[in-house]
């Protein structure tokens, strides 16, 4: 099996989260504007706590559904089904003469929605006992537990108190602009460059915070996986998926640190840092090596290493890199991670890799095409390339294609 198209699981977990948009936008409007609205307007506390149960009730339904529980999606579908139904039944002869446009747009809006919850239902139905969820390591006891223990955590207090308090003026300013407007779309308007400036703060917050090498080493025992690349890759971001809100929260996620989130589960995760940064990248913990010092120490760590994962590039370190992972016997122990590229880009990436890594140049790349491309690709011991393709580029797309990845892999 040289090849595994990823795109018709990934499309199904697109069609579950396309859906849950309606719950999760509808139950985070009620949170944030309706429900304080009943109560700071219109002083009524049982109008109040009857918006926040609707609204804690729709955000469940959504993340459940983009956990791809059936269920969830046959109720939520059931329900629109029902509201579409009654709606069309409900309609006089009188207000069809008189309203027909308002009407007729109503019940096809009402009807894409329908659709879109029938089509998570069968999506949501087929993604139940396969893996297409690539489990994040990052849990909020975990991140926790990776704080530093020293001065760090003092000087990455300011950027997180600032953003914090970005974080509220924006919620005060949403609030504002529903109160004297009453549309709830230009309170998420108002709320949105106070987001975006947050997101940025609570950025630097956890570069500050990140631990080195040696610190993430000493407080995970098991062997690590090391993380190559070039340098130039350490800030290529990542197309999100088609998740509503939550990049208002923070900036895009890098390959890095979307890919490295995954490989937690495998062990820590480290990486030789590019010389001169004054903050580390988000993603792989550092470690730098100044002078030419740094290939006997990359040769030290492939030699500890559990897992070995390559983004996709050239450069002439990273090609050195490849040729010490074949010239170790480390292929059955080797992830190739493709970066989003045009065809001509990741061809001329491509080229370098299997020049420095003639396992490669057994890919059926050809037909790969034919399926959107290669996103990972897995090299078995004598056995061709196993490539992972995919015709999208975003986050559900490498989601997708890392649980399929993992399932595949050796204990």
């Amino acid at each position: 099996m040289p090849l595994v198209n990823c795109t018709p699981r990934i499309k199904d977990v697109r069609a579950v989260r396309a859906a849950a948009f309606l719950p999760y936008v509808t139950g985070l409007t009620l949170l944030i504007v309706a429900a304080p609205l009943a109560w700071l307007v219109d002083h009524d506390a049982w109008e109040a706590t009857a918006f926040l149960a609707a609204s804690l009730a729709l955000l469940l339904t959504a993340a459940l559904m983009k956990r791809g529980v059936f269920l969830a999606a046959l109720v939520l579908a059931a329900g629109l089904v029902v509201i579409l139904i009654t709606m069309f039944a409900s309609i006089g002869p009188e207000a069809r003469r008189q309203d027909a446009l308002s009407i007729v747009s109503t019940i096809l809006g009402m009807g894409v929605l329908s659709w879109l919850a029938l089509r998570a239902v069968a999506a949501s139905w087929r993604l139940r006992r396969v893996a297409w969820r690539s489990r994040n390591a990052a849990t909020i006891l975990s991140t926790l537990a990776q704080l530093p223990r020293d001065r760090r955590l003092s000087a990455a207090l300011e950027p997180l108190v600032s953003a914090l308090g970005m974080y509220v003026l924006g919620i005060l300013a949403a609030l504002f602009v529903a109160i004297a407007t009453g549309i709830g779309l230009l309170a998420g308007l108002a709320f949105l460059p106070f987001a975006l400036v947050g997101s940025r703060l609570m950025q630097r917050a956890r570069q500050v915070l990140a631990l080195r090498s040696a610190e993430v080493r000493d407080r995970d025992p098991r062997p690590p996986v090391l993380f190559v690349r070039s340098f130039v890759d350490d800030l290529l971001e990542l197309a999100p998926k088609v998740e509503y809100f939550s990049r208002l929260f923070r900036k895009r996620l890098t390959l890095e640190e979307f890919v490295v989130g995954r490989l937690m589960t495998l062990g820590p995760v480290v990486a030789i840092g590019k010389p001169g940064e004054a903050l580390s990248p988000l993603g792989a913990a550092r470690e730098y090596v100044h002078g030419p010092g740094w290939q006997d120490r990359v040769r030290d760590l492939l030699g500890e290493s559990s897992w070995v994962v390559a983004i996709l590039g050239g450069g002439e370190g990273l090609k050195w890199e490849y040729e010490q992972i074949l010239q170790r016997d480390l292929t059955g122990r080797f992830i190739l991670v493709v970066p989003p590229a045009t065809p001509e880009v990741f061809r001329e990436r491509w080229d370098i890799f299997q020049q420095a890594f003639p396992p490669a140049s057994r890919a059926d790349l050809t037909r790969a095409a034919q399926f959107g491309g290669p996103l990972c690709a897995t090299f078995p011991d004598g056995q061709e390339p196993l490539l992972f393709c995919s015709k999208y580029q975003n986050e559900t797309a490498y989601d997708v294609v890392l649980a399929m990845l993992f399932a595949t892999l050796p204990p």
